[in-house]
């Protein structure tokens, strides 16, 4: 009987060993795979704000050499024409945050999302994050503005397709609160959002869990909640204290 109940006793713990390595095993895949996608999204962000920083500094050119040719005494414009030329010209101009890296991807997205009435606002002055990576910066306003766009974008009220950005410092904190509106319903599997089709560049998640990354650098962190159809992420940094970014 005991040498039945020992027999018994060894095999369960035996299937248990095997249960739990099966399971560690799949994190560590799944983890991995995870980890992939993160190094392949940021580089891919690294390649899209190269690129968007290399056309925008030659927009900004441009329109530095339209304004002096507009006050030029030669140039025999109608006012009103003028006045048009001037208005394109200031597209450029609306979006100074006191970051460049900033600046780039703001008007990146407002390049792309124009036509569809999208409208971006920027309050604060970005100049206290001039301490982040460019990379970093880069990646995580990208992933934070790309999301909230695409959600507005859903949205059949154009009034509604607003994404709205606020700076805070308190303290040794910097607080990023990004807002947009957004048509569905979001639930939550701990921090992050669950897979939901009215978020479509959100809803795997990859894109937070980028951000979220990134922040983790500078001793960071993400918040998500939503308040009614207002979608709000707030990204915060811990300001340096002279320890080097790892």
């Amino acid at each position: 009987g005991s040498i039945a109940l020992s027999s018994s006793l060894y095999v369960w713990v035996f299937t248990l060993l095997i249960f739990f390595a099966q399971v560690g095993i799949y994190l560590i895949i799944e983890l991995s795979n995870e980890n992939k996608v993160l190094r392949r999204m940021r580089e891919s962000d690294r390649e899209h704000y190269e690129i968007a920083k290399s056309t925008i500094e030659n927009i900004n050119i441009k329109a530095h050499d339209l304004k002096h040719m507009l006050n030029s005494p030669s140039l025999n414009l109608d006012p009103t024409e003028r006045e048009n030329i001037l208005k394109s010209i200031n597209f450029y101009d609306e979006l100074k945050t006191g970051n460049s890296t900033i600046d780039v991807v703001l008007m990146d997205n407002k390049l792309r999302y124009s036509n569809e009435g999208v409208v971006y606002t920027f309050n604060g002055n970005a100049e206290c994050l001039n301490f982040v990576r460019e990379i970093d910066i880069a990646s995580i306003f990208s992933n934070a503005i790309a999301n909230a766009s695409d959600a507005v974008m859903q949205l059949e009220n154009k009034d509604m397709r607003v994404v709205s950005i606020t700076l805070e410092e308190k303290g040794d904190m910097i607080f990023v609160t990004f807002r947009n509106y957004f048509d569905g319903k979001i639930n939550f599997n701990g921090k992050f959002p669950e897979t939901n089709k009215s978020l479509h560049k959100i809803d795997h998640g990859f894109g937070l869990k980028s951000i979220y990354r990134n922040v983790q650098k500078y001793n960071g962190d993400v918040s998500i909640k939503v308040n009614d159809n207002i979608f709000i992420l707030v990204v915060y940094f811990c300001k340096p204290n002279g320890q080097e970014v790892q």
